[in-house]
């Protein structure tokens, strides 16, 4: 993107890809269907790594789970039909003759992907990705989220908060529940909010940065890409260095790491989150006398009752400190904060109570995909005393360290049941004298779950990634399963 000068509008970048050939990575991503569908007149070429029918409209579906099962039909039709599309073994036929190349988030994980390496390496302006779309042509005001856990909570309470409060809102980014922005950029006003919830890949990429930063965490999550975990931090901190003297950070000041290097990094206003502190100088937000307690930059004083919180756990309020210092620097009402705020329910997959069968509690907390994650859901639900707990694990080990997971399933899990995958084996490696169950499918194991759990909870919190890809498949899913089981 480094070849658009700075100050093109949306509508001439546009013009100015027709009939260039754009080559467009990716067919089964919402990021790369939301670009296809603004250059239509564009001559575009798009490369798929699935060659398989079945596998490439299943994982279709599964990306774009947020658009109706016919909208989505048809939109991928459209797409195969209008483009030519190259896959099997002329996956990149023709990428080094490309003007420009849009590429997913994921795609420099793809060993196949090595010739666009090398054309980053020989002429990056020509690479360019839907994150960098939203910062160069968004029209409105950023607040940028990130972290290794919590960065999906703390964007959608954002987007309650602040659409409670009567402003234009738009949500989007790395959640495939939220619809991607480009195909209505232009009739976004500048009056607007844009939230966008940024993953370490955006960072990659990212060139500038928000107008209000939030960092929630940095723990040790997908270091089988990184070398350390000082570069996967790094990464992190990204966002923070890209800020100018204008901008504002949240940051959480209770993660370890951001409390002994964010203040070094942070460019412009830093508003201070912790629970641990109960007074403070400066901008922040903390908990004191059961209530939240926001100090916006301009030394506004907001209280909010922790009441008004219907989500478990300490990690949730966290998040909610999050959310409400930025938002209070947009909104610094307090009855319009708090009216926002008894309206959130959470969100899909994070800790997310399904029903009851057979006097267990079915809790969903399945895009917990670190062990970080997953220690926080057992402890909410311990805290709450939805006891005892059947652990259900399972997934792909991403390099991480389980070792405080062990602990926190020592003190308060009765059984852990194992799925397939290397991550349920390095857990299960751990338990010492709590019981383990090992399963090779859903259904088997939730029968067993639910067995062992009556009066307490199931929690199906993976620690690993890739499960809802590999092994929540079966029976129609997770939770379709869970509700036929309900009736």
């Amino acid at each position: 993107m480094t070849n658009i000068p700075n100050d093109t509008p949306w509508k001439l970048f546009l013009d100015s890809l027709k009939g260039r050939s754009i080559h467009v990575v990716g067919l089964a991503s919402t990021e790369c269907t939301a670009f296809l569908q603004v250059v239509s007149d564009a001559n575009v070429t798009i490369h798929e790594l699935h060659t398989d029918e079945e596998t490439l409209r299943s994982t279709f579906a599964m990306t774009h789970v947020a658009m109706p099962s016919e909208q989505r039909d048809r939109l991928l039709t459209d797409l195969r039909t209008n483009h030519t599309i190259c896959s099997g073994a002329n996956y990149l036929s023709g990428i080094q003759t490309a003007d420009l190349i849009f590429v997913p988030q994921s795609w420099d994980l793809y060993p196949s992907n090595q010739p666009i390496h090398d054309i980053l390496k020989q002429d990056p302006g020509k690479i360019c990705s839907l994150i960098d779309l939203y910062a160069r042509f968004l029209p409105c005001k950023i607040i940028g989220v990130t972290g290794t856990n919590g960065k999906t909570t703390v964007t959608s309470l954002l987007g309650v908060l602040l659409e409670a409060a009567g402003i234009n809102v738009a949500v989007s980014g790395n959640n495939r529940y939220h619809s991607q922005l480009l195909p209505r950029l232009d009739e976004i006003p500048s009056t607007a909010v844009a939230v966008l919830e940024i993953s370490h890949k955006h960072l990659r990429r990212l060139d500038r940065g928000p107008d209000i930063a939030v960092v929630t965490n940095v723990a040790g999550d997908h270091l089988e890409e990184f070398g350390s975990f000082d570069d996967y931090a790094a990464r992190k901190a990204r966002i923070l260095q890209l800020q100018t003297r204008g901008n504002l950070a949240v940051v959480n000041l209770d993660d370890p790491w951001l409390k002994s290097h964010a203040a070094s990094l942070v460019k412009g206003q830093f508003s201070r989150v912790s629970l641990q502190s109960t007074t403070q100088d400066g901008a922040g937000a903390w908990i004191d006398a059961g209530n939240f307690v926001v100090r916006t930059t301009e030394k506004r004083t907001i209280e909010i009752p922790c009441s008004a919180l219907k989500l478990l756990g300490k990690h949730n309020i966290t998040n909610t400190l999050l959310a409400l210092a930025a938002a209070a620097e947009i909104i610094p009402d307090k009855k319009l904060l708090e009216s926002g705020l008894r309206t959130f329910r959470g969100v899909k997959h994070r800790l997310e109570y399904l029903r009851s069968i057979q006097k267990a509690a079915i809790y969903d907390d399945t895009a917990s995909t670190s062990p970080a994650s997953t220690r926080a859901a057992i402890e909410a639900l311990a805290a709450a005393t939805i006891t005892p707990i059947v652990l259900v694990v399972g997934g792909d080990d991403k390099n991480n360290c389980y070792d405080e997971l062990h602990k926190t399933i020592a003190d308060h899990v009765s059984r852990v049941i194992v799925l397939p995958g290397s991550a349920g084996n390095a857990i299960a490696m751990g338990c010492g004298t709590v019981p383990v169950h090992r399963h090779t499918g859903l259904v088997s194991a939730t029968q067993d779950a639910i067995g062992f759990a009556a009066g307490g909870a199931v929690l199906f919190s993976p620690g690993g990634g890739g499960f809802f890809a590999k092994i929540a498949t079966e029976a129609g899913g997770l939770r379709t399963m869970i509700r036929q089981w309900g009736r």
